[in-house]
């Protein structure tokens, strides 16, 4: 395909970085087979599966990993505001940069910088007051509840500005992937964490927490003890 066209745009966070199907390289390939086809108690054990379907990689690539990628279109799914901004630019000739902001930086809660309680479960019901604006609720980290904001690019808003997760009183899961190319999100996040007070140890696999969407270029199988 690369040979094939003049432009390539990588649309969505599977292409962009991975994606949740990234999360698999945090085990070897040799390992998914035994879980899937032979270790889960709801499979019948039984060979892999080999006809007619191509063998898998070694791991999971973003495809900027593989080939050059003009432009990255990142979420899960990403905006129509973003794809029609792309689409324009690259007709007029014109570069297409993504947010340089964060989903903190346009999300409209109140922050206190203090956390409120510890950590909870991540689906547990925030504190806010249906039909009341979001400006009147305070920040979901600072209540407890795990959001990859600081973490994560802004833009999935699209026109309407606020985050999509926040709109609906949840968390933001972090699927417009890393601030950029070179952020680190696990390492953003356990300092969000710490600067509110709440402990970042309570988390106990936050190699794939924090990197639920892109693990692509930076998950890989842990060392076995």
């Amino acid at each position: 395909m690369r040979k094939k066209c003049k432009i390539l745009i990588a649309l969505g966070s599977c292409a962009c970085s991975g994606g949740v199907p990234a999360l698999a390289n945090l085990c070897t390939t040799q390992e998914l087979f035994e879980k899937v086809y032979r270790g889960s108690k709801t499979t019948d054990t039984d060979g892999i599966p080999n006809q007619e379907i191509p063998p898998l990689t070694d791991r999971v690539y973003a495809v900027s990993e593989v080939v050059p990628v003009d432009v990255k279109l990142p979420g899960c799914p990403t905006t129509p505001e973003m794809v029609a901004g792309a689409l324009t630019a690259l007709l007029e000739g014109k570069p297409f940069p993504l947010p340089s902001k964060s989903v903190c930086d346009e999300c409209p809660t109140i922050r206190e910088k203090k956390a409120t309680s510890t950590l909870k479960r991540r689906l547990e019901a925030a504190e806010f007051t249906p039909g009341r604006p979001l400006k009147e609720m305070r920040c979901l980290m600072e209540q407890g509840i795990l959001c990859d904001g600081p973490a994560t690019r802004s833009g999935c808003g699209g026109s309407a500005g606020t985050p999509r997760c926040i709109r609906a009183y949840m968390p933001c899961e972090g699927c417009f992937g890393p601030l950029s190319d070179t952020a680190n999100p696990m390492v953003d996040m356990m300092g969000a964490l710490s600067s509110i007070g709440l402990d970042p140890k309570q988390i106990p696999d936050r190699s794939a927490t924090f990197n639920r969407f892109a693990g692509a270029g930076r998950l890989r199988p842990a060392p076995r003890r």
